[in-house]
């Protein structure tokens, strides 16, 4: 796209895939699942598997039965150009209307926790001057970058898992019963959207190399999200209890604070919210550049690279001004934000792929 004809590689892409998933999954899931499943939220997380399980497989099919096409092709070969058109133009909005949300996010964190005393609008700034200049130079870049962020986020993270075991009261994730089932699954409907942002990913595909081996990789990733987000839940629940987790803004910062490890409690906030920028810097311009990408294919662009500024001015300013208060930002995020996502994450793309897969 923007760097020409470089690609990056089925594993390279699933990576960045994990590492956005960090972001809206530490401030999101723990405190919906304790809201709905409470005890037993750490179990919500098997539901996405269960539903993203059959989209990579279809995915994986009409990959192989369509090899020379992308996964925009294969939008356009399943509902015709112009519809095709219509419906990626659709997923242009949406995505940019989740960006600005997540680029809020990111801001309100920063002032919220470390600099108190500082306008958002500073930080969003920052995000958006970096931004411009990583998606100059291409995806190959972002992919590069988290190559080594996804490790430093990984390691931290499993880290502190091993940290709070001191903390951990098994009696906050139990009781279980068969009549937590229906709120387990609620729960796990309403956080899989999380897991559909694979399909975002995947908008990608005509810069991805051996795609036909997703559905093994596939499969090892969904796995791992579901553990380490069971973990997440699990760990933060057990901790703090279901009930603080609901009503909490941000649980899992709450759950680090208790943590003590050789009385550097303050430094161990600090890194958690330095890997949190770094999956924000990530999750930001991925979704940045695959909302170029789609413009590209939707208006037959031949560069984009034009448009990078403007795009991120006008992201700039939606941020500034989608909400006017962090609880505006929370509702949307719990009901139009979720049903969405899940509409056109996980439904669509069913539908799409279904169609691609008996289609001549």
């Amino acid at each position: 796209m923007l760097a020409g004809r470089q690609k990056i590689s089925l594993k390279q892409a699933l990576l960045i895939y994990i590492t956005l998933f960090f972001s809206p999954s530490i401030r999101f899931m723990p405190s919906y699942t304790a809201v709905i499943a409470k005890q037993c939220g750490y179990l919500s997380p098997i539901v996405p598997f269960i539903i993203l399980l059959p989209v990579i497989i279809l995915l994986n099919k009409v990959f192989m039965k369509h090899k020379d096409k992308s996964l925009i092709d294969i939008y356009y070969h399943s509902l015709g150009k112009t519809a095709g058109k219509a419906l990626l133009f659709l997923y242009v909005l949406w995505m940019l209307l989740i960006t600005a949300l997540y680029t809020r996010y990111y801001s309100e964190r920063l002032v919220t926790t470390v600099f108190t005393q500082t306008k958002i609008d500073i930080f969003i700034l920052v995000m958006m001057v970096t931004i411009a200049y990583v998606l100059k130079s291409g995806f190959v870049v972002i992919a590069r970058m988290n190559e080594i962020i996804f490790p430093l986020i990984s390691v931290i993270f499993w880290s502190l898992a091993i940290f709070m075991l001191p903390n951990f009261k098994i009696d906050n994730i139990t009781p279980i019963s068969y009549l937590d089932i229906i709120p387990i699954v609620r729960a796990g409907f309403g956080i899989s959207f999380l897991w559909g942002y694979l399909i975002y990913i995947l908008f990608l595909s005509d810069i991805i190399n051996d795609k036909e081996n997703l559905k093994h990789q596939g499969m090892y990733t969904l796995t791992y999200l579901t553990i380490s987000s069971s973990i997440l839940v699990a760990f933060v629940i057990g901790i703090i209890g279901y009930s603080i987790t609901a009503k909490i803004p941000l649980p899992f910062m709450d759950a680090v604070k208790i943590v003590s490890f050789f009385d550097i409690v303050a430094k161990i906030e600090s890194v958690v919210v330095i890997i949190w920028i770094l999956a924000d810097f990530i999750l930001i311009s991925t979704f940045s550049y695959i909302i170029l990408h789609l413009l590209k294919s939707i208006f037959n662009l031949e560069d984009e690279r034009h448009f990078i500024n403007i795009f991120l001015i006008i992201l700039y300013f939606l941020a500034m001004l989608i909400t006017s208060s962090k609880i505006e930002l929370e509702a949307f995020s719990y009901t139009i934000g979720i049903a969405g996502n899940f509409l056109l994450n996980i439904i669509i793309p069913y539908i799409v792929l279904a169609i691609a897969l008996f289609k001549k």
